[in-house]
């Protein structure tokens, strides 16, 4: 179910970063509510190749927009917030990163395959170096929640693991494979905390040896 959510959540964040260049900026679970209705999820991107079906998934929505901006046919709209005015609205990944920290924080309530999924996810680059967030991220200035806003609005780093469509391939390939999510969720932990996390194939994409979470120091 957790992983259905995070594929749902994925699939609006890449539609309305790919018409709006939506970047949401607060993205956690707090600013995620359900409507009550449990159905089938379709997830459908021709460009990108997606197509399969979530089962028994809470219909979402994201709300508290204080922090977004968006691009409408080439006008920027931007909110008042706590980044400065010129800081990029729209990075790949960051809103996602953002919200899967946050149910990072919440891993007492999580079974030990869905954190180790996040771990996996929440590897990130900054310029030739990788780290994990939040662990072998200390090191480069991440400490705890308070940080992440500036922290990933850092121009230097990059999160290809949380970019929307790389997270929807990796839970289409395997959900389409074992055709059940609780399945996944066991594969997915063999290939985090295991040593195949570095050929870890997803729709044709493979980890390239810069991209396996580790950190030079």
């Amino acid at each position: 179910e957790t992983l259905g959510i995070i594929a749902q959540i994925a699939d609006k964040l890449r539609f309305l970063q790919a018409h709006l260049e939506f970047g949401h900026r607060d993205l956690k679970t707090d600013n995620i509510m359900y409507r009550g209705t449990f159905g089938t999820y379709h997830v459908a991107s021709a460009t990108n190749k997606l197509d399969y079906m979530i089962p028994d998934t809470p219909d979402l929505c994201f709300i508290d927009f204080g922090f977004c901006c968006i691009t409408y046919k080439g006008t920027k709209i931007v909110s008042r917030s706590v980044f400065a005015e010129g800081r990029p609205c729209f990075k790949k990944g960051r809103d996602l990163a953002q919200l899967l920290y946050s149910m990072y924080l919440l891993q007492r309530a999580l079974p030990q395959q869905i954190i180790g999924f996040l771990r996996y996810c929440l590897t990130i680059r900054i310029g030739e170096v990788t780290c994990s967030l939040p662990a072998t991220c200390i090191v480069y200035g991440m400490r705890d929640w308070e940080d992440v806003y500036a922290f990933l609005d850092r121009d230097d780093i990059e999160y290809p693991r949380a970019e929307p469509v790389a997270i929807l391939r990796m839970i289409g390939s395997y959900l389409v494979e074992h055709k059940a999510l609780p399945s996944l969720a066991d594969d997915m932990l063999s290939l985090v905390v295991g040593p195949p996390v570095g050929n870890f194939p997803v729709n044709g994409y493979q980890a390239s040896p810069d991209n396996r979470g580790s950190t030079k120091n």
